[in-house]
């Protein structure tokens, strides 16, 4: 099985109406499978499109065998890949602000935010699966959220656990950081992906929605990170949906974390002095 895979970055305008913003997703996802992609990422709340509000998040809330992941199970099937993306789960009364990974076969991972952003914790739950990584022939991913990327304890124990590949779907505000673009050249939510890809020796592709949304304003940026650190494909611009793709080799993961005979930052944790405890086991 090869290791070397295209992902396809499915940056969304926002709507209001969650069907358009399924089927915008989808016509997306069947143009990035038709030009080659193995892995299709869509934002956060992909669907019904990124809101806090809880009166349209309790109408559109689904659970995981609802039309959403089969409308995306069908895609990654007629793709022959996966595909990667953000909903409103229900869980009896309790709603989540979730993602999933799916292919032909069913929903291989799942995964709930564990840390909510700004009005997020009016309507959700926080998410209560811990940090999950999915085996795949290709290889093993990680899933995270948005959010989530600002705790580096996420990324890190991602990697402890053997992901090579972490697909986080996101909806970036502007206006988080301080400073303008111009004077960061890169808004602070490129940088530290490229930093932490580059600090945990991973691939990570994070894809947001772009341009005005419910009373924000989506910042783009959608951007894959090899574990170098460098921008594969992106950071897109702010306005636009746009569809691009990055190569990614995983075989370059264990080149990363061994970077000279003398150098090997997968290797040179001093667990004597700190560790990283997940679910009660030590990493």
């Amino acid at each position: 099985m090869s290791r070397v895979l295209t992902i396809a970055l499915c940056q969304l305008r926002w709507s209001p109406d969650p069907a358009r913003n399924l089927d915008q997703g989808l016509a997306m996802a069947a143009d990035g499978f038709a030009a080659g992609a193995d892995i299709v990422v869509l934002p956060e709340l992909a669907m019904p499109g990124y809101t806090t509000d809880p009166a349209t998040l309790a109408r559109a809330a689904e659970t995981l065998d609802g039309p959403t992941v089969r409308a995306w199970q069908s895609a990654a099937a007629a793709g022959g890949g996966y595909v990667a993306g953000g909903l409103c789960e229900r869980d009896g009364d309790r709603l989540f602000d979730s993602a999933v990974l799916v292919s032909a076969a069913g929903v291989l991972g799942r995964y709930r935010k564990a840390h909510l952003f700004s009005a997020e914790k009016r309507v959700f739950t926080p998410g209560d699966l811990g940090f999950p990584v999915v085996s795949t022939p290709q290889g093993p991913f990680g899933i995270c959220i948005c959010y989530d990327l600002r705790f580096v304890e996420v990324l890190r124990i991602l990697a402890l656990q053997g992901a090579e590949l972490v697909l986080v779907p996101s909806a970036w505000v502007s206006g988080f950081d301080r400073g303008s673009f111009a004077a960061r050249s890169l808004p602070g939510q490129v940088a530290g992906l490229l930093v932490q890809a580059n600090l945990n020796q991973v691939f990570a592709v994070a894809v947001s929605f772009a341009g005005p949304g419910p009373g924000l304003e989506f910042l783009g940026c959608s951007v894959a990170a090899g574990p170098y650190g460098d921008a594969l494909a992106g950071p897109l611009p702010g306005d636009a949906q746009q569809l691009v793709f990055a190569r990614v080799d995983l075989d370059l993961v264990a080149e990363a974390a061994r970077r000279s005979p003398l150098v090997t930052p997968g290797q040179d944790r001093r667990r004597d002095l700190y560790s990283v405890t997940h679910l009660g086991q030590e990493l």
